[in-house]
């Protein structure tokens, strides 16, 4: 049934070294259902910013911590984004091709939306500051100078272009800015601007989409996690921004209101925006997320975990077979999902001639976590 356009009122490692590693399917129906294919990919881009270098644009807590929980949760949970189609992007990280800055975010962002097809599905996730400029609004990246604003941010209007632009027929914007962290920000610098405001709006509300009965769902869905005037809170006890863990806590099942074992860009949506809004008010706290979705029918992004089951990420530093309680997997680097929890003997087992015969470890599986397990042939 086709979704028309919905608005609220108010506007609103960790430790995963396999980051190109094949996904193994699991070995029995105990894993969670997949999101229903879709006939494409789903590519995403993921941004994070703690520490700015301009002194005006003040640093932030958890901004990198928000990004990698999103990043872990789309790559980790099945039917969702194989880890190959997922650049994230961190002022840690040792890569300088994926800092955060602006040069970085253009040139990766640009590229990356290049590769959908009209099939695909494209995701943006951004977690670090906002403002408005003289002439447009801008997210500001790590070498942002929030004086030039114009020439040395991302503009919300390139970022709709590349949207308008981009062939994929389902787009997701999830924008996690103006927070009250900023160690530097003064009254009214971190709240979110009319013009941001309404620039963000503005990106699902003008999108011209056409109705196609035969795909399952399609548009354009964004998501930010605040209002006008309003400001995004950081949670210490959680060490992550309130908007972005109830936002992982839906995608890990919590949004699954249909219990149809799949979340949903407006499930994801509309959790978010009901537990930010509860968690302000007990907080005595004002932020209300805006969601302003242009969507037909649904545009799904992960499946959900079967209770009792986890994951093994596996990784050696030669050619080896994998056998999982004798059962023959694949070769390292691989994931494997649907694992029922509790002990389990993982064998690697050498390849060729030079190969030593074999390393064994005994793992502990956890419900709906990644255990990873690592072995050494060589000294």
């Amino acid at each position: 049934m086709a979704r028309t356009l919905l608005r609220w009122s108010a506007f609103s490692a960790s430790l995963y070294f396999l980051a190109f590693a094949p996904v193994a399917a699991p070995a029995s129906p105990q894993a969670g259902p997949a999101a229903p294919a879709v006939g494409g990919q789903k590519y995403a881009v993921i941004i994070g910013i703690n520490r700015y270098e301009d002194d005006a644009i003040g640093d932030l807590r958890f901004a990198v911590a928000d990004a990698r929980a999103v990043h872990r949760t789309l790559t980790d949970l099945p039917g969702g984004f194989a880890p190959e189609n997922v650049r994230l992007l961190t002022d840690d990280t040792g890569d300088p091709a994926l800092l955060p800055t602006r040069n970085n975010v253009l040139a990766v962002t640009d590229s990356w939306l290049r590769l959908a097809e009209p099939r695909d599905t494209v995701l943006i996730y951004f977690s670090g500051h906002g403002f408005d400029g003289r002439s447009g609004s801008y997210l500001a990246v790590q070498d942002s100078i929030k004086s030039q604003a114009e020439m040395t941010g991302v503009a919300l209007s390139w970022l709709k272009e590349q949207l308008d632009t981009c062939r994929a027929r389902r787009k997701i914007l999830i924008v996690d800015a103006c927070h009250s962290g900023s160690s530097t920000a003064r009254s009214g610098d971190a709240r979110m601007g009319p013009m941001m405001a309404r620039e963000l709006a503005g990106i699902a509300r003008d999108l011209q989409v056409t109705a196609r009965v035969s795909e399952v769902g399609y548009g354009m869905s964004v998501l930010t996690a605040c209002g006008k005037d309003e400001q995004s809170f950081e949670w210490p006890a959680k060490r992550q921004g309130v908007f972005t863990y109830f936002l992982v806590e839906g995608l890990r099942g919590a949004a699954d209101s249909d219990r149809d074992g799949i979340v949903d860009s407006t499930e994801a949506s509309e959790y978010t925006y009901r537990q930010v809004r509860r968690w302000a008010a007990e907080a005595r706290r004002v932020q209300t997320p805006m969601r302003e979705e242009r969507v037909f029918g649904t545009i799904p992004l992960v499946g959900v975990p079967a209770p009792g089951t986890g994951s093994l990420a596996l990784m050696a530093d030669a050619a080896a077979e994998i056998y999982v309680d004798g059962e023959k997997r694949g070769t390292p680097p691989l994931v494997l999902r649907g694992i029922t929890t509790g002990p389990h003997t993982v064998l690697f087992r050498g390849i060729g001639s030079t190969a030593p015969a074999e390393r064994t470890v005994q793992v502990e599986v956890k419900p709906g976590a990644t255990t990873p397990v690592s072995v050494r042939f060589r000294d």
